[in-house]
């Protein structure tokens, strides 16, 4: 589907442009890896509960649903707050109305996303416990819905927020970044979130 996007007050994304990296890409590879990973794992999700949905609620499709439900509340939660405290600051603070407001929208998806998934988890518990008391189509539209807000809300960040910083701030800015986000990431794979790093 083709889709044109546009910032919060209406002005094209492509207005920004790409043209010229002041940088080397590598500096937000870490980033762009983890929106392939975010996209793989939701269409795990959306393919588990369409079975669910189709099958009924067998116990290995349930376990595997929940792991990945379980994945976006502590890995892709730790992923946004990274965002919010290496990469977000620069655009809230800067002199374009136009990229404080997609910014501010960036973080209010944030919270929408983390809600749906908390939302999911309630769903997904009682699914266990009383599979006959849960409406598994509620389920499947959450499901559907928040992977239309994930997949949207990248596209933004991808065209919109990682060029802009690519092309409108220093290289030293860029680098504390990288090493903010480099940092943030060693603590979370060996075991320590980034709160309690604080």
């Amino acid at each position: 589907m083709n889709q044109t996007l546009t910032l919060a007050h209406g002005a094209p994304i492509d207005a920004i442009g790409a043209a010229n990296d002041p940088v080397p890409r590598g500096l937000f590879e870490f980033l762009d890896e983890e929106h392939t990973e975010l996209a793989q794992q939701v269409s795990i999700m959306r393919l588990l509960a369409q079975a669910m949905e189709t099958d009924g609620v067998h116990s290995d499709t349930w376990r595997r649903f929940n792991l990945v439900l379980h994945w976006f509340n502590d890995t892709a939660r730790q992923h946004h707050i990274e965002e919010e405290k290496a990469v977000f600051p620069a655009f809230l603070s800067c002199m374009d109305a136009n990229v404080v407001a997609t910014t501010q929208r960036m973080l209010e998806d944030h919270r929408v996303l983390e809600r749906q998934v908390a939302q999911m988890l309630s769903m997904l518990a009682k699914l266990e416990g009383e599979p006959d008391g849960v409406n598994i189509h509620a389920l499947c539209e959450t499901v559907r819905s928040f992977e239309q807000n994930l997949l949207r809300h990248m596209v933004v960040e991808d065209v919109l927020i990682y060029p802009t910083a690519r092309n409108h701030l220093s290289i030293q800015e860029l680098e504390s970044f990288a090493a903010d986000l480099s940092q943030m990431r060693t603590l979370r794979e060996a075991g320590l979130s980034t709160k309690s790093a604080e």
